[in-house]
This record gives structure tokens, C-alpha cells and sequence, in this order.
């Protein structure tokens, strides 16, 4: 085991490989956000030992039963422990990370106040800029210093360097002018490490000054300046004795960041603290229901006590369309979510603080395993507000290192097309019950409650952000998969653990919540074909450093090793060689490379003479009847535009490493031209046959963009495109004809057959329009 450290400012975080291969690793995969891999260890006695994933659940009961004490020994509480540790992050220990050392970016920050004001922020580096065993330092006119830096991922090859990390740093903005910081490598300047020890009930931190006694329902607070605050949570009672596991998430010069898992037979909770160096501090609690079926939320918020106030009255969230602040002598607290998940209260009788994230009257849909939050922040008087993510409300952008945006200035109706588009994938979002969903848009209406709650389409709002800037791309895509976290993935202590839930309960026949349009009730159980886009979750890592979305790709990447196949039923699944192919493009490790190579030999054996497929992998029925509906197009399997479509989101990248793969580029070249083929001349494909009388033209653009990736790797190949590239192009002159026309985007086209009118009727709504498909 090649084992190296990860985390400056952490060196507890351990990245390993076990990995032998050969090439040189550089900027081809590289776009905007890299991603790596991670793996379970078990953290025992300050050790960790690597864990093979595939046997990860397997060994646990074992692993418990040789290494932990007897009085520790229940299952289900060691169960639930190891699998919400900390992750483990990989990339490819082997091979050539090729570039210039020292060629740093660099970013600017307009400040929300001024001020001495706190700056977290992100950051891409290109391969072998960074190398990992230095650190960094910032320069901004003539002021030089050392911030906090955390790496999170790790370019593949050799020598190790740093592709993304979070630089952390107080500022004193004298204005709200931007001001643009360059980065410098620096000598590693070791972080003070946060200090934990176990008291005889609470787990005693010192951290950025403070000190902090946290147990499974309290948090005492002691202030550097001494005064004390004190936040119970609302929560069940804890009727296990078991206090948990500390970690530290991160420990760096000027953000501390520890998280307790408290295992509960009922509700569990992890309790997390965030503190930084100007004497702002974050509490979650995440408290998750393993009571069996479907369930409401408990009362859960905090108390807060000690942190004097004026009383006021019942501030209720339900209505509220922005953060609401309480000032303090020398902070204020805010609840940064609340106003977004629109329940709950927060009062006071000037004694202390009460916040209610929900009360159990109000019906908070909250299913077997899932999991809801309740925040609270203290910032310092003066400090910019935090966002939904809990950051610093800053408004940050980035240098040219980061992929150009098209400019289309002189094709205006392009250019307000493009901002249409990224404006209706924010309105999207569901605030809520469901905050975070990204289900459907229709113009002058509200995000619906029923949607896909598939992430397959998340990875491209990341690649919109790092095109654009667009801070909602950015905060969408991330919540997007926080609210896979909470409410979709399947957290039960079943082999199946991690895997998504189907995303209608009612559409897969079970009827407890028929009629019920308030929240989409998702099932009790995993669903392989809906575990899509689970490579979203690093991306959010990346973003965030949250462990939750380490815990959630480690899980997915388990899950999908195990439990997707292509050819038991279900030949959509080859979609999947898309989020391999992207782990194994940032990562280098080949066991991704090998599984999308597993999931096309599956496919392969379903292919016809003509290297097509249809959805069940049954054969094609030549000169099949005519099909109008998909039950009967179940009876005479046939080539189904939507299902075919996802052999082009990842085979293409797959062609370029296997190119002498039986049957692949045959593959790739039948499917693409299958879907040039068959689209309609309005500029889209009719559903579900391509003979049908309905045509779905929100979703073409959806078709387009897989034609494009197997166009642009034929082409490489020197194979013509033009077939290709007029297909893409009826697609989009439908979508730009149709906003110059109406303002908005065309949805779908119904035939006379089924209209009331003897015209063709047309409706009008989203690209993310909801489907059960």
C-alpha cells in the first residue's frame, strides 16, 4: 500500500494506491473541477485500515468482533458508525502529472461587507502546479500572507499534486471594491491541530480559541473573551449510551471544523461545529428516522441560552423569502437555511433563543433512513452574512484558467437564450419540505413537486457553473445532491446501502401516499436504473469539503459496482459508463475504466446485427406494429430513442481508451446515427417510438448532447459527422426559433389523434420537464 498524505492542514487524511499502470497524466481530462476516489478505512486506535470496497459490508461484523472492545460489540451501532466515518480519498499512484510547477490561478473577491471579513473559497489547480508536500501563500497589493489551506483531491501520477483545495483567510475590506489575490507556493506551515479529549460525558474541543463540550444532545460553548452560550437540541431522547466517534473534518489556521456521529437505535444524529479565526461559529445537527416506513419529523431545532437578547415575538419561517438575523452585543445569529426550507420558528423571551427547524404538527415528510438538518450561525458584529452552503456571502470569480465561455454578443437572442437557460434550471429547485430537488420548470409557475430525482443531468449544472460563474448553478448543483443525501439515498443497514431510492412511490404501485401533491414520497427501497450522476457527489466535495458527499460517492461507486448490470433487464444502465469514465478521467485508477468496460461487455451480448438495443435487452422485433404507448411497446421491443441515448454519454469517452474493444465504436457509430436518423423535422424525437404520434422536444437537447460526445470521438477517428451535426443542429434552431417565438421553451407536441382541436397541439415548459422514465 502506497500510502501519502492528503490534508495540509490535516494529517490524519490518508490517500492511498494500489494502483500499477503506465502514461502520462495532464490536462486531457482535466476541464474546470477534477475528481478523484475515494475508499472506507476503519479508524481504530489512531490507525486506519484500508478496506476493499466491494467486501466492505461483508467483513464489518467480523472487523467488529476481532478489533473492538466487548462492550462495543453491538452490531448495528458498529454498523452505523464505520459507514458514516470519513472518507478516503485515491487517485493513480503511477505515471507522468506533467506541467508547470508554481503557475498558480487567481481570484477575486467582491466583499458583501466591508470590514475585516472572512474569505473561504475553492480552487482548481491545473496538473503539477501545486505540488502537494508545499503550501501557499496570498498576495493582494503589498500584503503577503499565509491562509489555511485544505486539499481535498489530488491530480493522478507523479510527482503528487494538488488539483483542488479550499484557501481559507481574514481580510480587511475597506471598501466594496473587488480585490483580486494571487497565490504563491510557500513552505508547509503546520495548522495548530484541534485538541479533543474525552470528558466523562461530553467530548471537551479546543477550537480557534474557544472551548466546546459536545455530547449527543448539548453544546456548552465557552467564548474567548469567556462568556458561555449553551445549545440543547430538540431532538427524541437518546436511549443508546454509546457516545459516538469525534472527527476532525478540518483543522487548518483559520477554520476549524469537527463532527460528532452519535449512533441511536431510533435517531441517530451527527452533530457538527464549524469555528473560525474571527470567532464566527456553525452548528448542524443532522438527526436521521430509522424507525420502519414512511414517517413525519419529530419537534428538532435548538435552544440557545446564555446569548442575552431582546424578546420579540414568533418570527415564523413559512413566508419568509430571506435570512432573518438576531443582533447580540458583539454577534448576531442567523439561520442560513431556514427561510429556504420554509418551516418552523424562531422566538425568544429575552432569556435565550429558541429555533424551531420544524415542529412534529407541521407533517415533515421524513422516510425510513433519511435524514433532515437544523442550523444555526454566530458571526461577529460586522461579518458577512453565510449562505445555504454556510459560507461567506462573497461574490468570488475566477481567472481565465478556468474553461472560456463562448461569447455570443453578436448573436444576442443566443446570449438571453443561454441566461433563460440557466435561470430556469435555478427555479428548478424546490424550496420546502423537498429543499434542494431539481425537478421541472414551467414559465410563471413554481418548480413541480414530482421529478426525476436522478442526478444524471447534475454533473452538467457543475460544468454550466464552471463555464459561467453563475453562483446558482453552483449552489443548485450542490444542494441538488444534498438533498439526494437526505432524502433519496437509501441509508438502511442492507447490502444495498447507498443506493438511490425510486423516485415515485405511487408510480411503482404502492398507494399509501396516492393524492398526495405536497412532496414526492420516494421508496423504501433502491432502485439500480435511478443510481445515475453518483460522481455529482465528488463534484460537491470539491465545492463544499462536506464529508456528507464522500459518504454518499463512496456508497453510489459500492453500489453500482454491486448492483447495476446491463444486460439483467434494464439496458438503460449502460448510462452509467458515464460516471465511471468521469471518476477514471480525474482519478487514473482503473478499476473505473474496467467497471464501464464490464457494463458494455454486459451490453454487447443484448446487441442486434445492427449493434442496437432495445430498453429489456430483448431482441428487436422487425416491422414491429405500430407503437403509441409504452405498454405496448413492451410487447414488441424495439429501439426506444430515450433508452438508446444513454449508450452515448459514456461509451464515446469509453472508445477512446478501448478503441480496440470488440463492437464499441460499432456501438457508438449505430447509436449515434440511429438518433440522426430517426429525429423528427421539427426538432425532436417522437416518444416512445420514433414512429409515435407525440413528440418530446424539451428533452432533445438532452439527445443532442450525447450525439455531440460520439461526434466529437468519430470525428477524431476521422470519420464523417455531417449526419451528426445536422441532427444537432435541428435540435437547436427548434429550441432558438421556439424562445424567439414565445419567450419560453417548447415542451412537447401531441398528435391530432390524441388532441381535442384538429390541429396539433403544442405545450410549452421546461428542458427539465417531470417524467417517469
Amino acid at each position: 500500500m502506497n500510502d501519502t498524505h492528503l490534508a495540509h492542514d490535516d494529517p490524519g487524511s490518508v490517500t492511498s494506491g494500489t494502483i500499477h499502470a503506465e502514461g502520462s497524466w495532464n490536462t486531457r481530462k482535466y476541464r474546470a473541477h477534477p475528481l478523484c476516489s475515494i475508499h472506507p478505512a476503519l479508524k481504530l486506535g489512531g490507525q486506519v485500515i484500508p478496506m476493499l470496497p466491494r467486501n466492505r459490508f461483508v467483513v464489518l461484523a467480523l472487523i467488529a468482533s476481532l478489533l473492538l472492545p466487548a462492550s462495543a460489540q453491538d452490531a448495528a451501532t458498529q454498523s452505523w458508525l464505520y459507514r458514516f466515518s470519513l472518507g478516503q480519498i485515491n487517485s493513480e499512484a503511477h505515471g507522468v502529472s506533467a506541467g508547470e510547477i508554481g503557475k498558480l490561478p487567481t481570484f477575486t473577491v467582491r466583499p458583501a461587507k466591508t470590514g475585516r471579513q472572512l474569505v473561504r473559497v475553492s480552487l482548481t489547480f491545473a496538473p503539477a502546479t501545486f505540488p502537494n508536500e508545499l503550501s501557499l501563500q496570498v498576495t493582494e497589493g503589498d500584503s503577503v500572507f499565509i491562509p489555511g489551506v485544505r486539499v481535498l483531491t489530488l491530480h493522478p501520477g507523479i510527482p503528487k499534486s494538488v488539483r483542488r483545495a479550499i484557501v481559507t483567510f481574514p481580510f480587511e475590506f475597506p471598501d466594496f471594491a473587488a480585490r483580486t489575490f494571487q497565490l504563491s507556493l510557500a513552505q508547509r506551515d503546520p495548522a495548530p491541530m484541534v485538541s479533543a479529549e474525552r470528558g466523562e460525558d461530553d467530548w471537551i474541543i479546543e477550537i480557534a480559541g474557544s472551548t466546546l463540550a459536545v455530547n449527543g444532545n448539548r453544546i456548552d460553548w465557552t467564548r474567548p473573551d469567556g462568556s458561555k452560550v449553551k445549545a440543547e437540541l430538540i431532538a427524541p431522547a437518546r436511549t443508546d449510551a454509546n457516545r459516538g466517534e469525534l472527527s476532525v473534518v478540518e483543522s487548518g489556521k483559520h477554520y476549524k471544523w469537527i463532527r460528532a456521529a452519535i449512533p441511536g437505535a431510533q435517531w441517530p444524529r451527527i452533530i457538527e461545529v464549524r469555528a473560525d479565526s474571527l470567532g464566527g461559529l456553525v452548528i448542524r445537527a443532522h438527526l436521521q428516522r430509522l424507525e420502519k416506513g414512511d414517517g413525519v419529523a419529530p419537534d428538532f431545532g435548538w435552544k440557545i441560552s446564555g446569548a442575552p437578547t431582546q424578546p420579540f415575538e414568533r418570527h415564523a419561517f413559512a413566508m419568509a423569502n430571506e435570512a432573518f438575523k438576531i443582533s447580540l452585543p458583539a454577534s448576531d445569529v442567523t439561520f442560513p437555511d431556514a427561510h429556504l426550507l420554509k418551516r418552523g420558528y424562531v422566538e425568544s423571551d429575552g432569556s435565550g433563543i429558541v429555533y424551531m427547524r420544524c415542529t412534529a404538527d407541521e407533517s415533515v415528510p421524513m422516510q425510513e433512513t433519511s435524514w433532515r438538518t437544523a442550523t444555526i450561525a454566530f458571526s461577529p458584529s460586522g461579518a458577512a452574512p453565510l449562505n445555504s452552503l454556510l459560507e461567506p456571502s462573497h461574490e468570488v470569480t475566477f481567472d481565465s484558467s478556468q474553461p472560456a465561455q463562448i461569447d455570443l454578443s453578436q448573436w444576442p437572442d443566443l446570449d438571453r437564450l443561454r441566461e433563460y437557460h440557466r435561470s430556469a434550471i435555478a427555479k428548478a429547485a424546490l424550496l420546502g419540505d423537498d429543499y434542494g430537488n431539481v425537478t421541472s420548470f414551467a414559465e410563471g409557475s413554481p418548480a413541480s413537486y414530482y421529478g426525476m430525482n436522478r442526478l444524471n443531468h447534475c454533473p452538467a449544472i457543475f460544468e454550466e457553473y464552471y463555464r459561467s460563474g453563475d453562483p446558482r448553478m453552483r449552489e443548485t448543483a450542490v444542494q441538488w445532491c444534498s438533498n439526494m443525501y437526505d432524502l433519496s439515498l437509501w441509508w438502511g443497514d442492507t447490502p444495498d446501502f447507498g443506493g438511490t431510492r425510486y423516485n415515485a412511490a405511487v408510480a411503482a404501485g404502492e398507494k399509501e401516499h396516492e393524492g398526495d401533491t405536497s412532496f414526492l414520497w420516494r421508496t423504501n427501497w433502491t432502485s439500480h436504473f435511478c443510481t445515475k450522476g453518483f460522481d455529482s457527489f465528488f463534484l460537491a466535495y470539491e465545492e463544499t469539503g462536506d464529508p456528507r458527499f464522500l459518504t454518499a460517492l463512496n456508497a453510489q461507486i459500492e453500489y453500482a459496482k454491486q448492483f447495476i448490470f446491463v444486460d439483467k433487464g434494464e439496458c438503460r444502465n449502460i448510462g452509467d459508463v458515464a460516471d465511471f469514465m468521469r471518476l477514471y478521467w480525474y482519478t487514473g485508477l482503473p478499476e473505473y475504466r474496467d467497471e464501464a468496460l464490464r457494463l458494455f461487455r454486459e451490453l454487447r451480448t443484448k446487441l442486434g446485427d445492427d449493434n442496437l438495443f432495445s430498453q429489456g435487452g430483448q431482441p428487436i422485433v422487425k416491422e414491429g406494429p405500430f407503437i403509441d404507448d409504452d405498454q405496448h411497446g413492451y410487447d414488441a421491443p424495439f429501439a426506444k430513442p430515450y433508452i438508446i441515448g444513454y449508450a452515448l454519454t459514456g461509451l464515446p469517452d469509453l472508445l477512446e481508451v478501448a478503441p480496440d474493444e470488440p463492437r464499441l465504436r460499432d456501438t457508438v457509430r449505430a447509436v449515434a446515427d440511429f438518433l440522426a436518423e430517426s429525429i423528427d423535422p421539427a426538432g425532436g424525437w417522437r416518444y416512445p417510438h420514433p414512429n409515435s404520434s407525440s413528440m418530446i422536444l424539451s428533452q432533445a437537447l438532452e439527445h443532442a448532447a450525447q450525439i455531440a460526445n460520439a461526434a466529437r470521438v468519430l470525428e477524431q477517428r476521422g470519420e464523417d459527422i455531417d449526419n451528426l451535426l445536422d441532427a444537432i443542429e435541428k435540435v437547436l434552431q427548434q429550441r432558438v426559433m421556439g424562445y424567439q417565438r414565445t419567450g419560453t421553451i417548447l415542451s412537447g407536441l401531441s398528435g391530432w389523434e390524441s388532441s381535442q382541436s384538429p390541429t396539433r397541439r403544442l405545450t410549452m415548459h421546461s428542458p427539465l420537464a417531470p417524467a417517469n422514465k
